[in-house]
């Protein structure tokens, strides 16, 4: 239908911290952006291969168990995880650089800053992040 809203692209967010969860989850919809959260790595996996209209998946590197490491792993071997964009976001070690040479579609450093938050979110968007607002 012509001038119908287009769909607003999907963000997963896996991450164990609830006020994170909530504050991604809160800014991301009020960007206009359908959000959803889990709380590891593994439900982010098998969330990505029940609903593959997710756009991306943004990944807190360090959770309990299945961690954003235990991610990166399962998606060399996984086709239908491989083809989501991942943002990792995490306050440890990893640097841009070794996100991106993992396949990370982008990368942002905890604590986050909004505005950078958002234009990666953007930029690692296969849409360039176009919303229906």
């Amino acid at each position: 239908m012509i001038g119908a809203p287009a769909t607003p692209p999907t963000i997963l967010i896996a991450d164990d911290d609830d006020a994170t969860q909530m504050a991604l989850s809160f800014l991301l919809a009020q960007e206009g952006y359908r959000v959803l959260a889990v709380l590891n790595a593994k439900q982010a996996a098998e969330r990505l291969q029940a609903e593959p209209a997710i756009d991306l998946l943004i990944l807190d590197m360090l959770m309990g168990e299945y961690d954003g490491w235990w991610f990166m792993r399962e998606r060399q071997t996984n086709g239908a995880l491989a083809a989501v964009p991942v943002l990792i976001m995490t306050s440890g070690i990893v640097t841009r650089e070794w996100a991106l040479a993992h396949g990370a579609a982008g990368f942002v450093k905890k604590p986050l800053e909004l505005e950078d938050l958002l234009a990666e979110v953007q930029r690692c968007l296969p849409s360039g992040g176009a919303t229906a607002t």
